[in-house]
Formats: C-alpha cells, sequence, structure tokens
C-alpha cells in the first residue's frame, strides 16, 4: 500500500539479530491518537490522557497555556537564552549603532562590520530554535507547540532575507505563538503587522506612487483565500495599495499616534505613504482613508471570507488528518471556522472529535514530516532529561532538507507524503536513527563543552549515563507495529541496536 514503507521493511530485514520480553503496551487508540495531537506519545501524555479522558484533554490542550506545566530545567534553559532577554528594538539600536560605526570606514571594513553583526542575529535565530524545541519536547501541553509551528509555517518568512534576521525571534515568540489557538483574525492582524512579515514580503516598500503587490497577492493566495479562492488580479491591486504605508520604523520614535502616523514596537504606519484614493477590495468599496482602518477592514473582509473558512480548515485536516482529507470534513471545519468568527480552536475541535479522525482507515496513514520525524524520535528516546545541546537536531533537520527558518519562499514547508517520502529521505533517517541513539553523549553536553573538545572519555560517560530505557520505549511502539517489524527488532543484539531499527521502522514514519 505504502511504497516507502515497503522499502524500508525490506531495508530492516537485512539489518540485523535476539531480545527480551516486549513490555506491557499502551491502548492502540491512544496511541494513534497522541500520535496525531502530539510530536509522539510519551509516558507523560498518555497518563494525563488516561486522567481526563479523550474530552477532556482536547478542552485541556484547545486552550493556549504557555509555558504551564513546562519542567523546571526547561524552563531554565529558556530563561538562560539571551534571545530570551532581547527585544528587537534593542536590535535594531545595535544595527543603527553599526551602521553609523561604518560611515567613512573602507567598504572590506563595513563588510566585516555587517558580516559580525549578522553573525550574532543568527545567533539568536538559532535560540529561537532552541527554545522553541525545547517546548516541543518537554512541554506538557504538546498541541500548542505543534500548531506554533504550523503557524509559522503558514505564515513563512526566511531568515536570510534584509532585516528578517534580527526580527524572526520576536515574530515566532509574540506575534504567532501566544495566537495559535485563537481568533484567526487576531492572529493575522499581527502577522501582517510585525516588521518581520512586511520586511520578507517587501510590504516595508509598498507606497503611493511605488506599489508593491507581493505581500497582497501572498497574503490572499497563501494566507487567506487560497489560490482558487475568488480573487482577480485587481483585487490584488487593490489590497497593495490599502497596505501602503504598513511598514517598519527602526528609530528611537516612542510608541503611539502621531496624528495619523502610528508606531508600535518597531511597525509604523507612515500617512504619507499611504494610497488614500478609492478602492474596490474583493466587491466593496473603499472610498479612501489615510488612517489604519482601511488596513482593519481589509483583514475582516479575509478573514470573514468562505473562502478563507475552506482554505484554512484544508491545510489544518492536512496537517492533523490526511494528504488528501474528505471534502464533507473541511466543510464542517469551515462552518465552525465560519460560525465561531475564525476561532481556531473550536475549529480543531470540529476536527478531533470528527468521526473521520477515529476512522482507523485515517490513523498512522500520515506521513511525518521532517520536524516531526526528528522532535518524536527524541521524545521518545529521551522524554525526561533536557538535552543540552541542540546543534544536532539543528543538523538532522538540515540533511532531511528543512532547515530551520530556511524556506526562501513564502509557501512554506509541504505537508504531505510525496514532498518528503523517497530512498534518499530514508536513507538519511535511518543514518539518524543511528546517530540519535549511538551519539546521543553529544546531545546532553553544552555547545560550550563541544566547542572547548570535550575529551571522547568523557562523551562516554555522558552516553553511559543516559541509558536507552527499551522497556518504556515499547510500551509506546509496540502496538504500531507489524508481525514484520517486530520480527526484524527481535534480531537486534542490544537495546541501542533495537532503539535504532525501532526509529527506522515503517510504522514510525507515519502517525
Amino acid at each position: 500500500m505504502k511504497r516507502t514503507a515497503q522499502r524500508t521493511a525490506i531495508l530492516l530485514s537485512l539489518l540485523v539479530a535476539a531480545a527480551p520480553a516486549p513490555a506491557q503496551p499502551v491502548p492502540l487508540q491512544d496511541l494513534r491518537f497522541l500520535e496525531r495531537v502530539a510530536y509522539g506519545a510519551t509516558a507523560r501524555d498518555i497518563e494525563a490522557l488516561r486522567a481526563l479522558g479523550r474530552e477532556g484533554y482536547l478542552e485541556r490542550e484547545l486552550v493556549f497555556r504557555g509555558d504551564e506545566g513546562l519542567p523546571e530545567a526547561a524552563r531554565s534553559f529558556i530563561d538562560a537564552l539571551p534571545v530570551s532577554r532581547t527585544r528587537p528594538e534593542d536590535l535594531a539600536a545595535q544595527l543603527r549603532q553599526v551602521r553609523r560605526s561604518a560611515r567613512g570606514r573602507p567598504d572590506e571594513q563595513k563588510r566585516e562590520m555587517v558580516k559580525a553583526l549578522r553573525k550574532d542575529f543568527a545567533q539568536l535565530d538559532f535560540q529561537a530554535f532552541e527554545r522553541r524545541t525545547v517546548r516541543a519536547l518537554y512541554s506538557p501541553h504538546p498541541l500548542q507547540e505543534m500548531l506554533t509551528w504550523f503557524w509559522f509555517n503558514h505564515f513563512n518568512v526566511f531568515q536570510n532575507k534584509k532585516q528578517v534576521l534580527f526580527l524572526l525571534p520576536d515574530y515566532e515568540e509574540h506575534a504567532i505563538r501566544p495566537r495559535v489557538l485563537g481568533k484567526f483574525r487576531d492572529l493575522l492582524r499581527a502577522v501582517l503587522m510585525h516588521p518581520a512579515m512586511l520586511v520578507y514580503l517587501d510590504n516595508a516598500e509598498n507606497a503611493t506612487g511605488a506599489i508593491n503587490e507581493n505581500y497582497a497577492r501572498e497574503l490572499m493566495e497563501l494566507h487567506t483565500l487560497g489560490v482558487d479562492g475568488g480573487y482577480t488580479q485587481a483585487d490584488v491591486q487593490a489590497l497593495a495599495r490599502i497596505l501602503t504605508g504598513a511598514g517598519i520604523d527602526l528609530s528611537t520614535r516612542p510608541n503611539g499616534a502621531y496624528g495619523n502616523y502610528f508606531k508600535q514596537g518597531l511597525f509604523a504606519f507612515a500617512p504619507n505613504r499611504h494610497d488614500p484614493g478609492p478602492k474596490v477590495f474583493l466587491g466593496q468599496n473603499f472610498p479612501g482613508e489615510r488612517g489604519l482602518s482601511e488596513i482593519e477592514r481589509a483583514i475582516d473582509i479575509l478573514c470573514q471570507h468562505p473562502s478563507t473558512a475552506r482554505f484554512v480548515s484544508r491545510k489544518l485536516a492536512v496537517y492533523f488528518l490526511a494528504d488528501d482529507p474528505p471534502q464533507e470534513l473541511i466543510e464542517r471545519m469551515a462552518a465552525t471556522f465560519s460560525r465561531t468568527d475564525g476561532d481556531i480552536a473550536a475549529t480543531l475541535r470540529t476536527l478531533f472529535t470528527s468521526r473521520e479522525f477515529s476512522d482507523p482507515a485515517y490513523a498512522g496513514n500520515k506521513f511525518k514530516d521532517p520536524v516531526q520525524y526528528v522532535y518524536s524520535s527524541i521524545r521518545l528516546l529521551y522524554p525526561e532529561p533536557v538535552l543540552q545541546n541542540y546543534r544536532p537536531l539543528a543538523g538532522a533537520l538540515r540533511q532531511l532538507g528543512e532547515p530551520v527558518y530556511g524556506h526562501p519562499a513564502p509557501d512554506g514547508y509541504g505537508m504531505r507524503e510525496t514532498d518528503w517520502a523517497s530512498s534518499d529521505q530514508m536513507e538519511k533517517r535511518f543514518e539518524l536513527a543511528r546517530a540519535f541513539v549511538g551519539g546521543r553523549g553529544r546531545l546532553f553536553v553544552t555547545k560550550e563543552a563541544i566547542d572547548a573538545g570535550i575529551e571522547p572519555s568523557q562523551l562516554a560517560q555522558v552516553r553511559q549515563a543516559h541509558p536507552i530505557e527499551r522497556a518504556s520505549i515499547e510500551r509506546l511502539v509496540a502496538p504500531l507495529l507489524s508481525q514484520r517489524t517486530r520480527a526484524t527488532l527481535a534480531k537486534a543484539i542490544n537495546p541501542e541496536e533495537w532503539a535504532a531499527l525501532v526509529l527506522s521502522a515503517p510504522e514510525f514514519m507515519y502517525r
């Protein structure tokens, strides 16, 4: 049925040889459920699901809870990251200082100063990845962490375009993450008014007399209505004119309104750059205004459009259920979206409580993209001790073709099996499975220790201090495995080899 899975099973059967008896397994239906609403099930997730029941568990998880319940070690790790204490305004000041210092210097020195600054900013972006990953691995509320990645990918920005490099951490942390389970309008507005998006899709350059349609087009095609959402080129042009004046202000001017000029953080609306003329957008007349009200009205129109309800519902269903979700389910989700004024949690509740989501035909058929594969591997192997070094995980994602914040195009990474399932991808996953198990010492040693050249003997000691807990792993995977895979695993000569084979199993590639 799945050629990729069949190839994987054949390769697995060639790999190795005896094993202890399996531990007590977890009910298959619980595992199937958690495999789709978390980055793989952990013992803690199973306990919460049993205590609350599926309905109670969903009600808890469909409310954004921030870092509530995050283990102290994970919270301390995040708090110690410089990015957690750095505001984009501070980075803008750093950029202004470098620009001032570069005046009158030779071109080579200017380039070196800019290079050093971008290196500093890139380190903050990596810390944002560390922060996101710590939460994905250890938060007791995994659904909100999956949605943080989902919505960032939906509203993708590329870190290496202009000032996006230093705007990105704040974009993910404050524009997207707090709103992943709220109203879609609030999320869209926060994205639209964040300098990272305005810079990335060139709206910071969009001004009357110099119209740039890039953001207007992607806002409709990728963020709201969809490519077949019922808009025309005239609508793109009208929306581009509506969006004129929305941009970025890196100056020290404080927040507030100055006449029709408005500044909030590094976002600014400049009325002298706004096209005040009359417009017609999606059949609605805009008589012409100089303030932010035109943009606010355009957001309302987009969020209330039935095409947006269907487009967003389909994308959620593709991510959580199937590459080709049933149209009837999408229509039910879209009806909920429209009825609740774009309530993301309510729309997801319709999906998660649907007969389709409980249908065994859809369970275990969704191929994991690289982020899901890497995170679910680490959650399965090492659910308790907090990792200290996340470079191997970033390297794994790069190796699998999903580099961190590294997708240049605004469409984000693909979410279907055809985007990721290939013999090359599978071979790389086999290699990473062995690395996650055999090279785990590096995961639990700080970056500083690695850079200082930690001795192999010390790494070996760290590795021994974090043994593979086969019994704990087996109860979370045994019900998912076919007889053929079990037979292959029975040939493993030790727990490490067994764990690497589990991560290479065809069933582990799906959720």
